[in-house]
């Protein structure tokens, strides 16, 4: 005679166990994943408002003060050796010439949304014509044009495959 306990298999061997432990054990492995996604949040979110309002304070008298000099500037992205580092050319102009250009600008690459992307490079020159070298990664990208003194700035978007970008200061009289 055959003993009924004896041809059972093992309980890992038997279906229900494992049906019934498995929705605890996806909870618990789920958790865990959400823990660790909370716990990398993304590099974009500020805390510090207060200096975010200051700083933008400050764009928006740079932004006026070259409005009030009338400038503008034709900046050139060339890349010279394929190697992401680009020829930057900057032809500046004024709509006051008792003013005098300064010898050194400084040129800014913004990422918008990569800060390891940005660049910046002084670039020399005279006569409202400047050059130097910058690195430029690919996409979209703004460029910030301002003297070294950080006094005024022009600010312009260059699309993704564009060589070439016409700033202009904006006006504040007429904007709303």
């Amino acid at each position: 005679m055959s003993n009924p306990i004896q041809d059972e298999p093992p309980w890992y061997r038997q279906f229900w166990p494992w049906f019934v432990a498995f929705p605890p054990a996806a909870t618990v492995v789920g958790g865990f994943v959400t823990l660790w996604l909370a716990g990398t949040g993304p590099a974009l979110v500020v805390d510090d408002y207060g200096q975010i309002g200051k700083v933008t304070a400050q764009r928006a008298v740079r932004d006026e003060r070259a409005a009030e000099l009338g400038l503008s500037a034709r900046v050139g992205l060339d890349d010279a050796a394929n190697d992401g580092v680009s020829v930057v050319t900057v032809n500046l102009s004024q709509s006051d010439s008792r003013i005098e250009l300064p010898e050194v600008l400084v040129v800014r690459i913004v990422h918008p949304t990569r800060a390891e992307l940005d660049a910046e490079a002084v670039v020399s020159g005279s006569r409202g014509y400047y050059a130097g070298r910058i690195m430029r990664p690919g996409g979209r990208l703004y460029i910030h044009v301002g003297d070294a003194g950080q006094t005024w700035r022009l600010v312009g978007e260059l699309a993704p495959a564009a060589t070439r970008v016409e700033l202009r200061a904006k006006d504040r009289a007429r904007a709303p």
